[in-house]
């Protein structure tokens, strides 16, 4: 369907320029292009509807990445003038798997001379209650897509 929607905006403003007769031919296929598209969708979503969350395997996950607190970790450094805090995290953390207890240690090391209520955010952070932009994003996501659509 993508195929022939792509066609058609090709070839549609072309024959229509040149009075060439071949877009009338390629007109009697839109109706295929959508009924292509609504049979993909709704393939699509039978295949949604099969999707069970595990709960304790996401759980699992999180307690197995604490990488994912690298980002806070970066922003609150960057905020007290640490030089090179992307750097630090950056080699703390690739190709590693960090735990809770390597990360609290990489805090404790690294951020000794933060003000206190800095090292206790860092300290209560966990991948659990770190959220980061993913709630404004999800809560915005219409807005950005039609701010998107009307750019493009």
């Amino acid at each position: 369907a993508n195929s022939l929607f792509k066609l058609f905006s090709s070839k549609l403003p072309i024959s229509r320029l040149q009075r060439d007769l071949s877009d009338s031919t390629v007109l009697r296929n839109l109706g295929s292009s959508f009924a292509y598209s609504l049979i993909s969708y709704k393939s699509l979503l039978r295949g949604l509807n099969k999707i069970d969350v595990d709960q304790n395997v996401m759980n699992e996950q999180l307690n197995q990445n604490w990488c994912t607190l690298a980002e806070p970790i970066q922003i609150i450094m960057k905020k007290y003038n640490i030089a090179d805090s992307y750097e630090q995290l950056k080699n703390f953390t690739r190709g590693k798997s960090i735990d809770k207890q390597c990360m609290y240690q990489f805090i404790q090391q690294n951020c000794s001379h933060l003000p206190k209520n800095a090292i206790d955010e860092l300290m209560n952070l966990t991948p659990h209650n770190y959220l980061g932009y993913a709630s404004y994003l999800s809560k915005n996501v219409e807005h950005f897509s039609q701010e998107y659509i009307k750019k493009n």
